[in-house]
């Protein structure tokens, strides 16, 4: 009996040492798992403009805050110096688009297919740019579920990530209400699923986000953008 307790004792302490290890072997922050990461999205995601995007700078944040991940997706290209690269960016897509696939892009797949081609334990979602901007409320937010829908029918315990759109300097009149009522409507989406018990939370890339100075165009972020979009991600991943 002695010696069973000595092991027990030994082999809690070697699990403790591991749990404050980072991958060389030194002792500092725990390890925290997070998992196979999906992140999907627009040119945004895509990262236009700035190699990798807000993924470079969430990967970045994450590595050297000893999180465990990796990025998953069927699509490599804009992730220069990434160690994981893979991501579902699609630019000009829609909401709709990654639920149903895109017709003129009949290759490139859609959320369900991805979702059991990588099965991975956190979906981030940011589209809604190329959507509608004179659309209705109700309209966003039916789109957001069915978003939501795809995820959860395939496996319920997926953490989700829904962000806001960022602001824009489209000047077309209506533009900058639907973005306010984009980043409402997600709010909103989020808080009615967390209720219902669902593992997900709101990344608000839209209140941080000022369009004077994070934008490389019209609608794409720029570096410091994407540091935004980067952080709000990240505040709602590690929460």
């Amino acid at each position: 009996m002695k010696a069973v307790k000595t092991l027990l004792v030994l082999l809690v302490a070697t699990l403790g040492m591991v749990a404050f290890a980072d991958g060389n072997g030194n002792s500092g922050r725990p390890n925290r798992l997070i998992g196979r990461v999906l992140a999907v999205g627009d040119s945004i995601t895509w990262g236009a403009g700035t190699q990798g995007g807000y993924r470079g700078y969430l990967e970045e944040r994450l590595l050297a805050e000893n999180y465990k991940f990796e990025f998953d997706g069927g699509v490599y290209q804009n992730s220069a110096g990434m160690r994981y690269g893979a991501h579902e960016g699609h630019g000009g897509w829609t909401i709709m688009d990654f639920v149903n696939g895109r017709p003129q892009e009949p290759g490139a797949g859609k959320l369900s297919e991805w979702l059991r081609a990588y099965q991975p334990q956190v979906v981030l979602f940011m589209a809604g740019t190329n959507d509608n901007p004179w659309e209705t409320r109700t309209d966003r937010v039916v789109k957001y579920n069915r978003v939501l829908n795809t995820i959860y029918g395939y496996d319920r315990s997926i953490k989700v990530v829904l962000a806001s759109i960022v602001k824009s300097n489209d000047v077309v009149t209506g533009r900058a209400t639907s973005e306010a009522m984009n980043y409402s409507v997600v709010r909103d989406v989020v808080g009615c699923r967390k209720k219902a018990g669902y593992n997900i939370v709101f990344a608000d890339t839209y209140t941080v986000f000022n369009p004077a100075t994070d934008l490389s165009d019209t609608y794409h972020p720029n570096s410091n953008g994407y540091y935004k979009v980067a952080n709000a991600f990240y505040n709602a991943l590690t929460r």
